[in-house]
């Protein structure tokens, strides 16, 4: 089985040419959607990463997406095909030698995944700044 994951595109664009090379199953997991609104269909970008996004839904026997919206905008796209899921990865909790969650006096925050098209921390931060003005006691 071909197993092609991760955000570059060529990633997946080689394990189409894999794929119709040798006829092996391929699954495409696609960690961040190929296309966003805002892409101007004129751009470089979006017309490749078009291109990719057709070829996935043409020849992988399996698409994976992690979010319902960016599958659902594929879909919109792409509307004749099957065999499509919404997967969020994770695992059972890691076991920190005895070490649980107490409740402390200041927050921390982990990143471990998609921040979208620009992986831009900024929406974040404001949304936070937003919650501390109206909850200060936070």
């Amino acid at each position: 089985m071909i197993y092609s994951t991760a955000g570059p595109p060529s990633t997946h664009a080689a394990a189409s040419i894999l794929n119709r090379c040798f006829g092996i199953p391929w699954l495409a997991e696609i960690h961040d959607p190929l296309i966003y609104d805002q892409y101007s269909g004129r751009s470089q970008r979006y017309r490749f990463n078009r291109w990719i996004e057709r070829t996935i839904f043409k020849y992988a026997d399996g698409i994976v997406y992690f979010t319902n919206m960016a599958l659902a905008r594929a879909k919109k796209r792409n509307p004749k095909r099957e065999n499509l899921h919404v997967l969020r990865p994770g695992a059972p909790p890691v076991d920190f030698h005895g070490v649980s969650y107490t409740e402390q006096d200041r927050i921390h925050f982990g990143h471990f995944g998609s921040l979208g098209d620009g992986r831009d921390f900024s929406v974040f931060f404001r949304s936070v700044h937003e919650l501390i003005k109206e909850s200060p006691s936070l």
